[in-house]
């Protein structure tokens, strides 16, 4: 939602619960999994991880409450998370955003392709990120 002064309120997240807003992060690394996971929370959301690409599926697709996914790019080993990306977007319609310190010029303009929303630095300072995933779900919402 945006003011008057077209700038995007941060107190407010369209479809969801008086700004609710549950993010599933999908990180194979634990500690950054755990640094990513006390950003977010500290920053008022609700966090579900998974650590595979193949968990980010079947929990995507079972979780209904989830409102929008950060994905990490390389998961190791299974699908990596452009393609865990590609078959949630085949089940379900949510806004994703990529993780990943990759300077790989093919990540970067993939994780910018309409549906996804964008690439950001793995650990980021958290009210980047908080913005973003704001403004990601907003930009969802009124496709």
């Amino acid at each position: 939602m945006r003011t008057a002064s077209n700038a995007v309120r941060t107190d407010y997240c369209p479809g969801t619960d008086s700004g609710h807003i549950r993010v599933l992060l999908v990180e194979d690394d634990a500690i950054l999994t755990l640094a990513e996971k006390m950003l977010l929370e500290g920053e008022g959301f609700e966090v579900r991880t998974a650590n595979t690409g193949e968990d980010a599926v079947s929990i995507a697709m079972s979780d209904a409450q989830v409102s929008i996914i950060l994905m990490d790019v390389d998961l190791g080993r299974g699908i990596d998370g452009l393609e865990a990306a590609r078959l949630i977007l085949a089940g379900r319609d949510l806004p994703i955003i990529f993780l990943s310190n990759s300077a790989n010029p093919e990540v970067r303009s993939l994780a910018f392709e309409k549906p996804f929303h964008g690439l950001v630095a793995k650990v980021p300072q958290s009210t980047v990120l908080s913005q973003l995933i704001r403004n990601a779900i907003s930009d969802h919402e009124s496709r």
